[in-house]
C-alpha cells in the first residue's frame, strides 16, 4: 500500500495512487486507530480553517507542515513495512523511511 499525507480544499488528508497521480481517499476508510483518525481530522480542519482572500489571519504554515510530517511519521510507525508513506513538502513528494521502532522504546 502507498499513502500520501497532504491536504487540499474539500479533500481528505490521505491520498492513494491513481491513474492521474494521486487521489484523495477518505481516511476513515483505512480502519486506522481512533487517535490517527482524529489526527487526520485535525489536519483537515486546520487547513480548511483558512480561506484566502478573507480577513482571517493565515495559519502558522510552518507549524502546519511540521504537524503533517509528524502525522506521516506516525502513520509509517503504525503500518511499518506494510505501507510506503509519503508526504508532500513544497514541490516534492518525500518518502518516510527509516527504522521507527526506535522512536517507541522507553528510555532506560
Amino acid at each position: 500500500m502507498q499513502l500520501l499525507v497532504d491536504k487540499d480544499w474539500g479533500s481528505s488528508s490521505l491520498w492513494v495512487p491513481s491513474n492521474a497521480g494521486w487521489a484523495s481517499c477518505d481516511h476513515h476508510s483505512f480502519n486506522l486507530p481512533n487517535y490517527l483518525q482524529e489526527r487526520c481530522d485535525y489536519l483537515s480542519d486546520w487547513y480548511e480553517s483558512y480561506w484566502p482572500g478573507t480577513d482571517q489571519p493565515e495559519p502558522d504554515w510552518e507549524s502546519y507542515f511540521a504537524y503533517k510530517l509528524a502525522l506521516a511519521i506516525d502513520l509509517k510507525r503504525y503500518y511499518g513495512e506494510a505501507a510506503q508513506i509519503f508526504v508532500w513538502q513544497g514541490d516534492f513528494i518525500v518518502e518516510i523511511s527509516g527504522e521507527f521502532s526506535q522512536m517507541t522504546r522507553s528510555a532506560s
